[in-house]
């Protein structure tokens, strides 16, 4: 429940723990948490369509491909199967799927 309401209110940014484990840790509305550091889980970066076959080729079902909190925008994507990666947070705009 606390994570749905993070989302919703967007007061949360995600995080990778020491166990591997996605934690919630406060943001600023800036997207910069709490200590001024960006959250290395939601770095934004900015990827190619080379860049996300290449990591979904290298998935596995115990390592899918990571893709929360990238910036996968205005690629087309079309025919990419992504049966074993984590969009989380991803940023989609003008992404074609299709």
């Amino acid at each position: 429940m606390q994570r749905v309401a993070a989302a919703v209110l967007g007061v949360g940014m995600a995080s990778i723990s020491a166990a591997g484990w996605r934690t919630a840790q406060p943001a600023s509305p800036l997207g910069v948490g709490v200590a001024g550091a960006a959250v290395a889980a939601d770095t934004g970066q900015r990827l190619t369509r080379d860049q996300v076959v290449e990591a979904l080729a290298k998935a596995t079902d115990k390592a899918p491909a990571d893709f929360s909190g990238d910036d996968l925008s205005g690629l087309d994507l079309s025919g990419v199967d992504f049966k074993q990666a984590n969009l989380s947070h991803a940023r989609l705009v003008g992404t074609r799927f299709v």
